[in-house]
């Protein structure tokens, strides 16, 4: 069994030094893909075939005997193993490629094995694109960025629509309206025990920005920033759109920052 690993080892490295032009060949020893007017033009010169417009198969026959070992043959385009596919050459960076034909040129299969694994590393896999920015939700990264505070609020949901009744409304020193919603019944599976224990069981909605702020630590956010969402009266039935978070500072769920607020005609 060792004898016959040694032997296939050397054919095969052998092998590979002859697709990479590094080895002679015999030219009587034609691949399949090779044409005849290749043959003719790699024979040594002094036999009298020069170019493949002098070659018939009457010359070819008469200069059978001429067929010998060459000391060098021009250089062949490399040949990639079949094992390294059309498509995947093509989206291989030229670093890479050519770390490939340096291992396959040192006949050094370790080190093949190697590059193989890096080039599978970095080779793009098919991940779906995100899905895009619902249109109602336009503008709601430049409000995030106005929020004070983000840290306190874990994201659930980048954004949602819910529907129910403004229930209560006042401002907060921070420059934010808090309004409690009264949630439709499809709704209020949104609501924790915070909100049922402290906010009447109502969600919590916070348009940002929306009058002057008297907390010191909360100014610079509203610096350059106030919110157009119109203010609607209690009893006022509305559609709401904004990030579905939790507080965790009072923990409740609100939507914060609010996009927009539509009364329900």
């Amino acid at each position: 069994m060792n004898q016959f690993i040694s032997i296939w080892s050397g054919r095969t490295a052998k092998a590979v030094r002859q697709m990479l032009g590094q080895e002679p060949k015999r030219i009587g020893a034609q691949e399949p893909w090779d044409s005849p007017s290749k043959i003719v033009g790699s024979l040594h010169p002094r036999e009298g075939v020069v170019n493949s417009e002098d070659y018939t198969p009457e010359t070819a026959k008469s200069q059978s005997h001429a067929r010998r070992p060459i000391s060098a043959t021009p250089k062949a385009s490399i040949r990639w193993p079949m094992l390294i596919s059309v498509g995947l050459r093509r989206t291989l960076p030229r670093k890479v490629r050519r770390e490939m034909k340096d291992a396959l040129a040192s006949a050094s299969f370790a080190r093949l094995f190697a590059v193989l694994t890096v080039v599978l590393s970095i080779v793009p896999s098919a991940v779906p694109a995100p899905p895009p920015q619902p249109a109602q939700c336009s503008g709601i990264t430049f409000l995030w960025q106005h929020v004070y505070n983000p840290q306190r609020l874990e994201v659930k949901k980048s954004c949602v629509t819910v529907t129910g009744v403004i229930a209560s409304s006042k401002r907060e020193p921070d420059g934010d309206l808090h309004i409690r919603l009264k949630l439709d019944s499809q709704f209020e599976g949104m609501l924790n025990d915070g909100n049922k224990a402290n906010q009447g069981g109502n969600l919590v909605l916070e348009p940002i920005c929306d009058h002057t702020v008297t907390q010191a630590d909360a100014v610079a956010s509203c610096e350059t920033f106030h919110s157009a969402i119109p203010r609607y009266p209690v009893g006022t039935r509305v559609v709401v759109t904004g990030s579905e978070v939790l507080d965790h500072q009072h923990g409740w769920m609100e939507i914060h920052p609010v996009v927009r607020i539509t009364q329900i005609q």
